[in-house]
């Protein structure tokens, strides 16, 4: 992009001071099992505390295209549709676009509904930490003061 004149050269050098290379997910998949076991006992959540191997080996078989992000985002919302066959939600991953899309909505009605009340829930106990106050909540959330209103009514 330097040669090319899309990228200010000095700034180049000033941030590429140590270059790093990590390795995809997939690049290492002997080590997912590992990885999720690591996400997942950092969970306080009671009953979801010991991932099986079963469990472990099931999230093997996929590519993870957004890396660990994508590893931890599966793992939380197997807690949040209280889905503990990873087989079944990796299996929604996949048939989005081949395993390197966005996931499609997969979840059956009743998981939608808990879906929906747990985000309500969040928005409004983060909203109450700031005392009520929109700006700080979407800030914390990273969502927009529009979507805190809406999940606060």
């Amino acid at each position: 992009m330097v040669r090319e004149g899309r990228f200010r050269e000095d700034l180049f050098y000033r941030l590429n001071t140590v270059e790093l290379r990590m390795p995809a997910l997939r690049e290492h998949a002997e080590d997912i099992p590992e990885i999720a076991r690591d996400l997942w006992g950092r969970s306080r959540r009671e009953g979801w505390r010991t991932l099986s191997r079963a469990q472990a080996e099931a999230l093997s078989g996929y590519g993870y295209p957004g890396n660990v992000r994508e590893l931890a985002n599966l793992l939380e919302r197997a807690y949040a549709l209280d889905e503990r066959d990873f087989g079944s939600l990796l299996d929604g991953y996949r048939s989005a676009t081949g395993e390197t899309g966005a996931l499609q909505n997969t979840l059956r009605p009743d998981q939608s509904e808990r879906l929906a009340d747990m985000t309500r829930l969040h928005v409004r106990q983060v909203l109450e930490k700031h005392g009520g106050n929109v700006s700080h909540a979407a800030a914390a959330l990273g969502i927009s003061r529009n979507t805190v209103l809406k999940y606060a009514r």
